[in-house]
């Protein structure tokens, strides 16, 4: 039987998104987001390529008073997220502030198919909790879909499916 919503752990929760991981197919996507904010993590399968994440960055981040610090965007790039192309002004160095911006608006990572799943969830799971200040597992929800297509099932994971639609 799994733990209700409210009192699963993060090292389950780590758990069981790395089993999850194994499940999915060339193409699926997670999003796995607070349900009180817009803070969020994404991962997509892309089967012989491998896995591809982001993590939000200020670009997507709505309230004012959640946008990320310099000290939280040198955070995730010390955990191995490439660095978002939309900056906050106090990284944007006076020479560089007419530079194309080249990238994803949102931090992102990549790894090789073979990667292991348990180093990416914990790398998504510890994002969420250190850099996003996600309280508990039980503040979070998830999407998952097939591109474009229809929505994925994932009871496993053990966190409420968003009720909304993308």
């Amino acid at each position: 039987m799994s733990p209700s919503f409210s009192r699963m752990t993060w090292p389950a929760l780590t758990r069981r998104l790395a089993d999850v991981l194994t499940s999915l197919r060339d193409g699926d996507y997670l999003v796995i987001s607070q349900r009180a904010s817009n803070y969020y993590v994404q991962i997509a399968a892309a089967g012989g390529i491998g896995w591809f994440a982001e993590a939000v960055s200020n670009t997507y981040i709505e309230t004012p008073t959640a946008l990320l610090t310099v000290d939280e965007y040198e955070t995730l790039k010390a955990m191995g997220w490439q660095r978002a192309n939309a900056l906050p002004p106090e990284l944007v160095e006076d020479d560089d502030t007419d530079a194309p911006r080249t990238g994803s608006p949102n931090f992102n990572a990549h790894w090789a198919p073979n990667a292991s799943t348990a180093a990416i969830a914990h790398m998504l799971m510890r994002t969420l909790r250190e850099v996003y200040r996600v309280p508990a597992p039980a503040d979070l929800e998830y999407s998952a879909f097939v591109g474009s297509g229809p929505q994925i099932a994932l009871p496993t994971l053990g966190l409420r499916r968003q009720r909304t639609q993308r």
